[in-house]
């Protein structure tokens, strides 16, 4: 899958569902990573480059860069890794919450060539003996599996209701 294909299938939302923010700014990219040091996988990076961040339907992409406030990749890294009784592990960097307290995050453990899989990690698991559940194998068919997809399932580009 490539960025092409993802973000023309995103561009088919009409902007009364989909919001794109501007392009991320390099330096907030490279702030992001040596402040946690770490690597983004190079597809969100690619992605961020022309969008840094999304809002679809409720379903939402954090972007890197303090102009974001609470909405921050920055804001939800710290919190989820500093501030909440059962923090992350040091390995996962959380991109998308689900409005329930729980979030899709990159596994960087298994960072390779560029891409990582993505886990979904719940708040009120205790992960002593097992790992959060891997969704996908790639940032790219994470977004088109669980933001275009499903909402595909439900909706039509234009946010009405399917049959």
């Amino acid at each position: 899958m490539m960025l092409a294909d993802i973000l023309n299938s995103l561009y088919l939302f009409s902007d009364k569902v989909m919001f794109l923010n501007p392009p991320a700014r390099e330096h907030a990219i490279n702030f992001f990573q040596e402040k946690y040091s770490l690597q983004l996988p190079d597809e969100y990076v690619e992605f961020i480059k022309y969008h840094n961040g999304f809002a679809l339907m409720g379903d939402s992409l954090y972007g890197v860069g303090q102009e974001h406030g609470q909405k921050s990749m920055d804001r939800l890294y710290h919190v989820q890794h500093q501030e909440v009784l059962n923090p992350m592990f040091p390995n996962l960097v959380p991109f998308s919450p689900d409005g329930y307290g729980n979030h899709y995050c990159f596994d960087l453990n298994t960072l390779e060539d560029g891409s990582c899989k993505i886990v979904f990690w719940q708040h009120d698991v205790d992960y002593t003996h097992e790992a959060p559940e891997v969704t996908n194998d790639s940032f790219y068919s994470w977004i088109q599996e669980v933001i275009i997809d499903w909402t595909f399932e439900n909706y039509g580009f234009d946010g009405r209701k399917r049959g």
